[in-house]
């Protein structure tokens, strides 16, 4: 447990508990142990066992905010010449998230998310002048938030190429028809797809073309997380699509195959969906159970003895 980071912490109430056993427990646990003589207390000690298990929630401390990922919304910002916040809300990542800044604690402070087709922003400090008092007089300010709504904002996509990504199995199909305004087909495009991973590894791969201003691709897919899509080249047009792969295919839920248990109760005899009453239907079979002797032969050795015993208690024939 103490592995898995797990404690074990006890509350001894009342003179009644045995306060050296859950000391034990709690030493064993690497754990605290307290003890009460009044039990409406105890919520108060599953209080503050929760706020140093997981630490307080708002933390009012100057600090400045360190960049862990540059992208293109901080493009021309100085945070070394940013002031401190002055706190922030505690907070866990997801895996599957992107921390742009973060805290001296390393808790982030501004963390973004890409679900679908849209994009979400979390900024973990406020905007106004309780801890962004010295950030709504920084010059940055601005430009920092005007190019962060700006990313997260949905883009408009070239109209001449319909740019798919959708999940087959483990690869991503992709598909891009490209046709004029004028509705002629665009043949003979040699376009490309730039692969941004979770990991932000990045990959070019080339999409052939497989019918009139059809073309298509694959790309493996095995790590969780999100995976940009984006069509570079000089005909590409440049249009992106995020596929997530949040969870392995495993933990999806599918409706049940019934072609196949069909055929599995075929091949085995049995029958596909019985009604309930069929299910424990002996269907004339018997089988032969063994009967334990030994509760009357028991009973009938205790009735012999309370029989001899009267007998020699009670005389019948005086």
């Amino acid at each position: 447990m103490a592995e898995s980071k797990i404690t074990v912490s006890t509350v001894a109430v009342g003179n009644g508990a045995d306060r050296e056993l859950l000391a034990n427990i709690a030493n064993w646990g690497h754990g605290r142990t307290y003890y009460l003589e009044d039990p409406a207390a105890v919520p108060q000690i599953f209080t503050e066992e929760t706020e140093l298990a997981t630490g307080k929630t708002l933390r009012e401390e100057s600090f400045k905010p360190v960049v862990k990922k540059t992208v293109e919304a901080f493009k021309g910002i100085d945070f070394n010449a940013a002031p401190p916040l002055l706190g922030y809300v505690a907070t866990k990542s997801k895996e599957t998230s992107e921390v742009l800044l973060e805290s001296k604690r390393k808790d982030p402070i501004l963390a973004r998310w890409q679900y679908g087709l849209g994009k979400t922003a979390a900024f973990l400090s406020d905007l106004k002048d309780r801890w962004a008092v010295d950030w709504l007089r920084w010059k940055g300010y601005p430009k920092f938030w005007s190019q962060v709504v700006r990313e997260t904002m949905r883009r408009r996509d070239n109209d001449e190429f319909d740019f798919r990504v959708v999940k087959d199995g483990t690869e991503a199909k992709i598909t891009i028809n490209a046709i004029q305004k004028d509705g002629q087909f665009k043949n003979k495009l040699e376009p490309q797809v730039r692969v941004l991973g979770p990991d932000e590894s990045v990959s070019d791969i080339a999409v052939h073309q497989v019918g009139p201003g059809s073309y298509e691709a694959k790309f493996p897919i095995s790590k969780k997380g999100s995976y940009l899509f984006r069509a570079v080249g000089a005909e590409g047009g440049g249009p992106s699509r995020v596929l997530p792969y949040s969870y392995p295919d495993e933990y999806h839920f599918y409706p049940p195959n019934t072609e196949v248990l069909r055929s599995i109760s075929n091949e085995t005899k049995g029958r596909f969906q019985p009604r309930p009453e069929d299910i424990f239907d002996p269907q004339g079979e018997t089988t032969a159970l063994p009967v334990p002797l030994w509760p009357y032969l028991a009973g009938l050795a205790l009735l012999l003895y309370f029989t001899d015993v009267l007998l020699r208690r009670v005389r019948l024939f005086e």
